[in-house]
């Protein structure tokens, strides 16, 4: 049945309604069984002066008449207007934020303002310490609160929120200003299962639960089933996460159950993964180490970001990549407002040139986080000023050991210096001079590595105070060595060699303490055994010539044994014991002069010249040439 009567002509008329929207609008105006109609006059009068004071267009004043059809039948003046003014003021509301409040609940047209709105807002304020501004945001965003009864709805489900979630009132209030529309939802119906759904999913404790929502409150309004669960297991999926690890990027970034798999994540996974060709275990690593990466926009951030560090830098596509796996926030980090200025201020204070600087960076990709004002100047500045050092010698220190740069001085450095100056009795210089050899010492822990195998060495050679610290300022880079699986095995492998005695031994190692960082197998063995057989030493001998001079032990078989033995054969001269001393220790004029003295061949001063101008390694050729 089509209607008809004042009402119907009047909807008809100003807003093309149908016989639809007509009815609705009927069945609305009390009692509707028995409406006798508007006054068309009126109503225009109301439509005209409403749609005036909220600059409503058609289509807008036809939305709100159609939501609250009784306002045709209101009087602008006496009802509508000054309500309208109250609400405003109180929420000290623009035009156009009046207008979305009213185009978004028309009801509100209907609503008395002082037996309704004012209390349930005073009450809502009042509850969650709101400021001005803050209510007024809650309403902006919530206009339907408007409508609610402070006491049958608000009340009860804050109560239970709060309490299911303990949260504190300035927590409650977080979750309000973040989430209005939690106001309108059931906590029974809606909240209460959605939660112990994904407490479960995840296993989450009570106050893991409490940090996800304060990380994310928006998923108090997400369907579980609809969304939150399809996009859990769909990341799962992707990165095969276990359950532990898929815990872990929840709670490292909760607003990834606010993300759409297919819209965000997935294209911004594909995208990171295809720039870095990462393989998926890398890709895995990446998003444990910074969940959220997964928040992070591929063109607008990581891309621009990533072509920045790698031009500045020059990294190839596999250190630019080492540099993301082992500091994968740098994919967070600004290159503009972070990154470029550290390393301005980084290279400028060291004096590093651009491969130096790259060095550093790659030697310690966490660098690229680290305030330089913060952390990086304070620290180098308190390292340069304890041990005197010049400033390519506090370079020399960075470059041997770049995470010097992420050391608190305070913490980790003073008080390792200290410890090491006393136990060896080290000078000021004593211990200059050991950081400058072994720059690595400063990440070595004291108590944990260095006293240990100080400790051992000690009691394995009977070295007395003085001793112990004669080798370590021979060999520095002995506090780097593992006693266990270094030094032990080197040791009783040299003396099992040359059958030494505890003393021999002992004597050895401070004749040449840097015995003790070279490999028996790959140094010394092969050398014990060239001496052996090319100067024809009984083993008594061979122990008694290493003991008395250990440096014979530190020259190198390809640049002086070998060359210096081939040349003396090619000149017709007999290489027996006495041939070690000059053949080993000689300088290189002297030990021409030696040969010259018992060469077999004859040569002429000019062509003897011409032979010591050769390389050593290729006098032995040109000998045999010479006879050829």
């Amino acid at each position: 049945m089509q209607p008809s009567g004042r009402t119907a002509t009047f909807l008809r008329v100003r807003f093309a309604c149908t016989d639809d929207e007509v009815l609705r609008a009927e069945r609305r105006l009390l009692p509707h069984h028995v409406h006798p109609g508007i006054d068309p006059a009126r109503a225009g009068n109301i439509c005209d002066s409403l749609q005036s004071l909220l600059s409503l267009s058609e289509l807008e004043l036809k939305k709100v008449v159609l939501g609250t059809p009784p306002v045709l039948g209101c009087s602008f003046e006496a009802n509508i207007a000054p309500k309208l003014a109250a609400l405003q003021s109180r929420l000290s509301l623009s035009e156009p934020e009046l207008k979305k409040v009213v185009l978004t609940l028309p009801s509100v047209l209907s609503y008395s303002y002082e037996a309704n709105i004012a209390p349930s807002l005073a009450a809502l304020q009042s509850r969650l310490s709101l400021s001005e501004p803050e209510l007024k945001k809650v309403v902006l965003k919530l206009p339907s609160v408007l409508g609610y009864s402070y006491e049958a709805n608000i009340a009860q489900s804050l109560a239970a929120l709060q309490s299911r979630l303990s949260l504190s009132e300035p927590e409650l209030k977080k979750v309000v200003l973040k989430l209005p529309s939690v106001l309108g939802c059931s906590y029974e119906a809606n909240i209460a299962p959605s939660l112990a759904a994904l407490q479960s999913r995840l296993s989450l404790s009570e106050p893991e639960l409490k940090k996800v929502v304060l990380g994310l409150p928006s998923v108090l309004g997400c369907s579980y089933e609809a969304n939150i669960a399809p996009s859990l297991a769909a990341l799962q999926s992707r990165l095969l996460l276990s359950e532990s690890e898929l815990k872990k990027v929840v709670l490292g970034l909760p607003a990834v159950l606010g993300c759409s798999y297919e819209a965000n994540i997935a294209p911004s996974l594909a995208a990171l993964q295809s720039r870095l060709s990462l393989s998926e275990p890398e890709l895995k690593k990446v998003v444990l180490r910074i969940p959220p990466v997964l928040g992070y926009s591929y063109e607008g951030n990581i891309a621009q970001s990533l072509a920045a560090l790698q031009s500045r830098l020059s990294l190839s596509e596999p250190e630019l990549k080492k540099v993301v796996l082992k500091l994968p926030s740098v994919l967070g980090s600004s290159y503009e407002a972070n990154i470029v200025q550290s390393l301005a201020a980084l290279q400028s204070r060291l004096s590093l040139s651009e491969p130096e600087l790259k060095k550093v960076v790659l030697g310690l990709p966490a660098v690229l986080g680290c305030s330089y004002e913060a952390n990086i100047a304070p620290s180098l500045a308190a390292l340069q000023s304890r041990l005197s050092l010049s400033e390519p010698e506090l370079k020399k220190v960075v470059l041997g050991i770049p995470p010097v740069l992420s050391f608190s001085y305070e913490a980790n450095l003073a008080p390792s210096l200290a410890a090491l100056q006393s136990r060896l009795s080290l000078s000021e210089p004593e211990l200059k001079k050991v950081v400058l050899k072994l720059p690595s010492v400063l990440s070595f822990s004291y108590e944990a590595n260095i006293a240990p195998s100080l400790a051992a060495l000690q009691s394995r050679l009977s070295l007395s105070e003085p001793e112990l610290k004669k080798v370590v300022l021979g060999i520095p880079p002995v506090l780097g060595c593992s006693f266990e699986s270094n030094i032990a095995p080197s040791l009783a492998a040299l003396q099992s060699r040359l059958s030494l005695s505890e003393p021999e031994l002992k004597k050895v190692v401070l004749g040449l303490p840097s015995v003790l960082s070279c490999s028996f197998e790959s140094n010394i063995g092969p050398t014990l055994a060239f001496m052996e057989t090319a100067f024809r030493l009984a083993p008594d001998e061979l122990r008694e010539r290493v003991v008395a001079t250990p440096a014979l032990l530190s020259l190198s078989l390809d640049r002086r044994y070998h060359p210096r033995v081939a040349l003396a054969s090619a000149l017709g001269v007999v290489v027996a014991r006495e041939t070690l001393r000059p053949a080993a220790l000689f300088t290189d004029p002297d030990f021409m002069v030696w040969l010259r003295q018992r060469e077999q061949l004859g040569y002429a001063d000019e062509d003897w010249g011409a032979l010591c101008l050769l390389p050593l390694v290729e006098r032995a050729d040109s000998v045999h040439n010479r006879l050829r």
